[in-house]
């Protein structure tokens, strides 16, 4: 009965992907305050890593389990940092690579490593955004079991990045960029950023078993995510459907 329930249903609501230009306006649109600043680090932490809003920031009605200072370890060189809440300031941003330890997150096994190395960016960076929250918190002290989310403002006062203000800061971005680059602002919240890393991933070429993996998806839910009508998906199709259009087929005929 459940089942013909949902059958009968509308299709659930998606969130749209973020390009990254919306992401890139989002990054110039930030002062260097503290609270933009650990909230334009939280949105790409979420986007390279294919992280819920739970994990990245304070999300209302979302299983809470973010991504603590603990959970952080980097390299520099040859050299692994195992407790980067032990480390210095200018050890954090002269590391080369950076990953994260699953200890509640859902789909993860306890243990288990997300890690990238850097893009080369100034700001569009996994490594550096990482490092810049960790880098923050060990000016301030905080003890290892401290979300990345959390910030101090100018008084020391203990802030978290929330995931209203993630949403708040995209829908902005895309409200001042011209055509708005084809997204409607009110189809983006602080949950878009999993998705937008997974679309990414599959514009590059990265087969849908790798994303699987990088996004611990375990089932084909994930495609729910992706959106057929990105421009460099589709771009050259109809051409190739023309073109493969034209055959025969075999068949067998009777002596």
């Amino acid at each position: 009965m459940y089942s013909a329930w949902k059958k009968l249903d509308d299709p659930p609501a998606r969130v749209e992907p973020v390009p990254m230009v919306i992401l890139l306006r989002a990054a110039a649109l930030c002062t260097n305050c503290d609270r933009d600043s650990a909230t334009i680090d939280c949105i790409w932490m979420a986007f390279y890593f294919l992280l819920r809003p739970g994990e990245y920031a304070n999300a209302s009605g979302d299983a809470k389990h973010p991504f603590r200072l603990c959970d952080v370890q980097y390299k520099i060189g040859h050299l692994h940092i195992f407790d980067a809440h032990l480390t210095t300031v200018q050890q954090c941003l002269a590391s080369t690579f950076v990953s994260l330890t699953f200890s509640t997150q859902k789909n993860g096994v306890k243990g288990e490593k997300l890690a990238h190395t850097p893009t080369g960016h100034p700001t569009s960076c996994p490594v550096r955004a990482t490092l810049r929250r960790v880098a923050h918190l060990i000016q301030h002290n905080a003890p290892p079991s401290t979300p990345l989310h959390v910030y101090f403002d100018d008084d020391g006062r203990t802030r978290a990045v929330s995931s209203s203000m993630i949403t708040s800061l995209l829908r902005t971005a895309t409200l001042t960029i011209p055509g708005h680059a084809g997204i409607d602002a009110n189809n983006i919240a602080a949950r878009s950023l999993r998705s937008s890393g997974a679309m990414s991933l599959l514009l590059g070429g990265m087969d849908t078993d790798r994303i699987h993996i990088l996004g611990r998806w375990n089932s084909d839910a994930m495609f729910r995510y992706l959106h057929a009508h990105a421009l460099p998906l589709i771009a050259g199709n109809a051409t190739m459907m023309f073109q493969a259009g034209h055959y025969e087929l075999v068949t067998a005929r009777r002596p």
